[in-house]
């Protein structure tokens, strides 16, 4: 069986890019961020703040994931496991490819 292994890794801020693109809301990341927070003004701030940190290719936690979901309707098993995947390959010398 054939193993899938490059030498490069993709950020998780390009899942994101591709996923704000698609949607119509790369030139304004806080429009998803009202996805998450509803009418809650803290809530979308904090939302917002979360989405541009993960778009400047800051490390997140399992919080970030659940932001991520509820912006995204992608479940927080997959942003999880990409950011690891990420960042083990970063960790493994591996080339960011974007």
């Amino acid at each position: 069986m054939y193993e899938f292994d490059p030498d490069y890794v993709v950020p998780t801020s390009e899942v994101l890019k591709e996923w704000l693109e698609f949607h119509g809301m790369l030139a304004h990341p806080s429009i998803a961020a009202r996805r998450a927070s509803g009418k809650d003004q803290e809530k979308h701030d904090d939302a917002t703040a979360i989405l541009e940190a993960v778009l400047n290719d800051e490390p997140f936690t399992e919080n970030t994931a659940f932001v991520l979901k509820l912006c995204t309707d992608i479940p927080v098993v997959f942003w999880e496991a990409f950011e690891h995947n990420y960042r083990t390959g970063l960790a493994a010398g591996k080339t960011v490819q974007r």
